[in-house]
C-alpha cells in the first residue's frame, strides 16, 4: 500500500491562500537573501532594524505591533541585536522599555541598505511598479484580516 495521500483535490495549490502566500514569500525571500548575503544585517533582523530606525525610540510592545510579532519573540530578536551593540534598550516609563539604534546600529543599517536596495530593485523590475502598487494594497487587506 502506498504511503501517498489518496486525496487528489484538484488545484489545491492554486486555491489555498496560505499556500500561495507562503510560497510567494519564500520565493521573494530567496531573492533578498541572495542579494543581501554580504550585508551585515539580513532578513527579519534587517527589517526590524529599519522599523526601529523609522519609529525612533519605541517601546517593545509598540515595536511588536508594528512588525507583527509576539512580544516574547521580538524580545529574543532584540536581545541578539543588543548583544551586538546595534540597539540600546533602556527603561522607558512605567513597566516599559524603550529601544533605539546605536551609532554602530545606524552604520550597519546603512551598509545593509545598499544590498536591500539591490534586492528591491531586482524584484520591482521583475514585478513592475504598477503590479507592486496593486499587490501592496492587496497585502494590506490580507494583513487587516488579523483584526477580524
Amino acid at each position: 500500500m502506498s504511503s501517498k495521500s489518496t486525496d487528489k483535490t484538484p488545484g489545491f495549490e492554486s486555491k489555498c491562500v496560505a499556500f500561495a502566500l507562503r510560497k510567494s514569500a519564500l520565493t521573494v525571500g530567496r531573492i533578498y537573501s541572495a542579494e543581501m548575503a554580504e550585508a551585515p544585517l539580513r532578513g527579519p533582523l534587517f527589517s526590524l532594524m529599519m522599523t526601529i530606525r523609522r519609529t525612533g525610540p519605541a517601546t517593545i510592545s509598540a515595536l511588536a505591533r508594528e512588525v507583527g510579532l509576539e512580544r516574547t519573540t521580538l524580545t529574543r530578536d532584540l536581545r541578539s541585536l543588543e548583544q551586538r551593540r546595534l540597539i540600546q534598550i533602556s527603561a522607558g516609563g512605567a513597566n516599559s522599555k524603550s529601544v533605539v539604534l546605536t551609532k554602530l546600529g545606524e552604520q550597519e543599517v546603512q551598509k545593509s541598505l545598499v544590498h536591500w536596495q539591490a534586492a528591491q530593485a531586482r524584484v520591482l523590475e521583475a514585478l513592475g511598479t504598477e503590479r507592486w502598487k496593486r499587490m501592496r494594497a492587496d497585502l494590506a487587506a490580507v494583513m487587516a484580516l488579523e483584526g477580524m
